[in-house]
């Protein structure tokens, strides 16, 4: 979805398949759901349908915030020579990295940190997510020690909850909080 997630900032409501030209039915790695319906992603595929969505000369709305939402973590493969994070190099995009609250996230997520800040972009935020409905054992000592080892603000955090819309998330995320 291309919008923003507070209510001082308005969403833009477009056809799903204009903002989401990429939606495969398995929840597996996109590679292999693009496989199954012998699809190919590419970077480049990617970025012709954003400039489209977002450029094409009907379009008339002013977008002052795109938000693309990646699948499967920063390296999760496109194909088998390109990963998602290819993909937000090419874009030179700030990175807002969501952290799912469950037992091994502290390593994931550090060595998330780590592969963004070599890739050379910028990590301008991060949520904890729980996507759990149990939460972890010892969340809050796991939340703090992120905090303290992120060099990058918390915007906030969102519990479990199986129907969570935009207008309910708006009240988790503090996008204020944004190193843009």
């Amino acid at each position: 979805m291309y919008g923003h997630l507070n209510q001082a900032i308005e969403v833009n409501h477009e056809s799903y398949a204009k903002v989401n030209p990429y939606c495969y039915a398995p929840p597996i790695a996109p590679h292999i759901a693009a496989a199954q319906v012998k699809s190919t992603l590419t970077v480049r595929s990617i970025i012709e349908n954003l400039e489209t969505a977002l450029f094409e000369p009907q379009n008339t709305t002013s977008h002052d915030l795109v938000l693309i939402e990646g699948a499967g973590g920063w390296l999760v493969p496109l194909n088998d020579e390109e990963s998602l994070a290819d993909l937000a190099k090419a874009l030179q995009a700030d990175v807002l990295l969501v952290i799912g609250m469950k037992l091994g996230c502290l390593s994931h997520a550090l060595l998330t940190v780590e592969a963004i800040q070599r890739s050379g972009l910028k990590l301008v935020g991060w949520i904890a997510n729980q996507p759990q409905q149990e939460q972890m054992a010892y969340y809050q000592e796991n939340l703090e020690t992120l905090k303290r080892m992120i060099d990058a603000p918390c915007l906030g955090e969102v519990p479990f909850h199986p129907n969570l819309d935009e207008t309910a998330l708006a009240k988790h995320i503090n996008v204020q909080a944004l190193r843009l």
